[in-house]
């Protein structure tokens, strides 16, 4: 059977809906039409990468609020000030959907894929990659393709990695790398709907 390993970037992509082949590939693998594989790291550094944007995002709204309230004070062009306090409104809109976008993710990835656990071989295997690769998540390199060797090197093996550094240092494991879900879909024919023009 097909298997597809995947990393932090597919969950955040799918979480906020970037792309319709993330959620085309999501689907697929529920269905069971392919085996999906996600290092348990990537889950923590997705829920992690939100953690930290969140407050981030939060400052921002607040100096938007905090302007259009200057500006309401001064008696100055209320229409700018109205502007600046849906933006900041926009902003923690933001955070909350993105926020049930990856809760939302990972429940289901949690129900579909196979979680590759943490150990101790792979922090060893991750920092011995760390100095190979000058970019790119070693513990992700290091969880998939240990998990790959272990399961006998299936050829109809794909792995998702936006990092080209990255791919090319699983090619030359003879692990096949793609750029982009919407990559995964075309190889495995699997329908893709158009993104819509702006």
């Amino acid at each position: 059977m097909k298997t597809l390993y995947v990393e932090t970037n597919f969950l955040i992509e799918h979480a906020r809906a970037e792309h319709s082949a993330a959620e085309v590939l999501l689907s697929a693998a529920e269905r069971g039409v392919f085996k999906l594989v996600v290092p348990a790291f990537c889950l923590y550094e997705a829920l992690e990468k939100q953690r930290r944007e969140r407050p981030e995002r939060e400052q921002r709204a607040k100096a938007l609020q905090d302007e259009a309230h200057n500006l309401e004070r001064k008696g100055l062009d209320p229409s700018l000030a109205a502007n600046l306090t849906v933006s900041a409104q926009g902003l923690r809109q933001l955070n909350d959907v993105w926020a049930a976008g990856l809760d939302t993710t990972l429940d289901r990835l949690l129900r579909t894929a196979r979680v590759l656990p943490l150990s101790a071989e792979l922090v060893g295997d991750a920092r011995m990659l760390s100095a190979r690769l000058a970019r790119g998540d070693p513990w992700h390199v290091a969880a998939t393709l240990a998990d790959w060797r272990a399961q006998g090197q299936p050829a109809e093996s794909l792995c998702l990695t936006g990092d080209a550094q990255v791919r090319g240092y699983l090619v030359d494991q003879k692990l096949e790398a793609v750029a982009t879900s919407a990559e995964v879909a075309r190889r495995w024919n699997l329908d893709v709907p158009p993104t819509p023009s702006s």
